[in-house]
């Protein structure tokens, strides 16, 4: 799908979709909702888990914890994409493979 079509189902600029993409903005639960129902696709699929019932229930355990809502909190506050993108390759990096 087009960013241009993207953008016309939600209500919002094609530059506003781009910002999404790149990392510029935030998107708010809500919005990343609409994304998800334009797109066709489990909300779950944008956090790089399967939409199986095992899945989620694994992801709603992890938000559970918490130090994992004080990372997400954290997280959410930093406003540079590329400081974002390297914390995440970081974890990536130290976490045991699965």
């Amino acid at each position: 799908m087009s960013q241009t079509k993207l953008a016309n189902q939600l209500g919002v600029s094609f530059q506003q979709i781009q910002k999404y993409e790149n990392g510029t903005n935030r998107i708010a639960a809500g919005r990343l909702e609409q994304i998800s129902k334009a797109l066709d696709a489990p909300v779950t699929f944008f956090y790089g888990v399967s939409d199986s019932k095992k899945s989620t229930e694994e992801l709603m355990g992890f938000l559970d914890t918490a130090n994992a809502l004080r990372l997400v909190n954290a997280f959410t506050r930093i406003r540079d994409p590329h400081l974002q993108r390297a914390l995440v390759l970081l974890v990536e990096q130290v976490a045991p493979k699965s």
